[in-house]
């Protein structure tokens, strides 16, 4: 039984991965990143009590979750990490199957997929979850809510790197909106740089207030 499953497990994991390979142009980094997670699989896989008809979209989830657990662990490392990156990436191609298994089997049977694989102590200690369930969302709307301000790649980098920054002192984004913590650290961008950017306009192309931008700005501003 256990050979049997294996060897699903393989040709599962397989099928995604020449997916990855077929559809994407994927760095090598990044074919590294994904294979490094084949043998995490079939010793989560076992701990789980699953249902065989779910058996491709659970290896899927746990792939998934893996991924983010990587990208959560270096972004708390409080180190630049040229591996992050890969994951990142990883992570932006593998979800674009997220809403095809959405509509398959609905949102309550997801979630109470992703709820086994949280919960389960050999994936993660039971403070890491919430966090590794966020991550690495924070990071993809950070690079989605920056395109409201027609940046170019030299500017986007460099508030991207005060993102960064803050990740590396620890700056604690549990509880606060992200758009109140960006519109605060595209203020300091402009403020650095020369770029006249009010936090006025700030507000409205982020939806926030000016008062929050400039209660997150006192907090970040001695950060960097």
């Amino acid at each position: 039984m256990a050979l049997v499953l294996q060897t699903q497990v393989n040709k599962i994991y397989n099928v995604f991965y020449n997916k990855l390979i077929n559809d994407s142009q994927i760095t090598k980094g990044e074919q590294e990143c994904f294979l490094s997670i084949k043998k995490k699989i079939y010793p989560l896989l076992v701990n789980l009590n699953f249902n065989d008809f779910y058996l491709k979209i659970l290896i899927y989830l746990i792939i998934k979750y893996y991924i983010k657990k990587e990208i959560y662990i270096l972004l708390n490392n409080g180190k630049k990490n040229t591996e992050l990156n890969d994951w990142m990436c990883l992570y932006e191609l593998f979800i674009l199957n997220n809403k095809l298994i959405l509509k398959k089997i609905g949102i309550k049977v997801y979630d109470s997929i992703c709820k086994k694989i949280l919960e389960n102590e050999d994936f993660c200690q039971k403070e890491e979850r919430i966090m590794i369930q966020k991550t690495p969302n924070i990071y993809c709307r950070i690079r989605t809510l920056i395109k409201y301000f027609n940046f170019n790649k030299e500017e986007k980098d460099k508030v991207l790197n005060i993102f960064d920054n803050l990740r590396r002192k620890k700056y604690n984004l549990t509880g606060k909106r992200l758009q109140s913590v960006l519109g605060s650290v595209i203020f300091l961008f402009s403020s650095l740089n020369g770029k006249k950017i009010s936090q006025i306009e700030i507000s409205k192309k982020l939806n926030i207030s000016t008062v929050s931008i400039r209660t997150r700005y006192k907090e970040i501003v001695n950060l960097i």
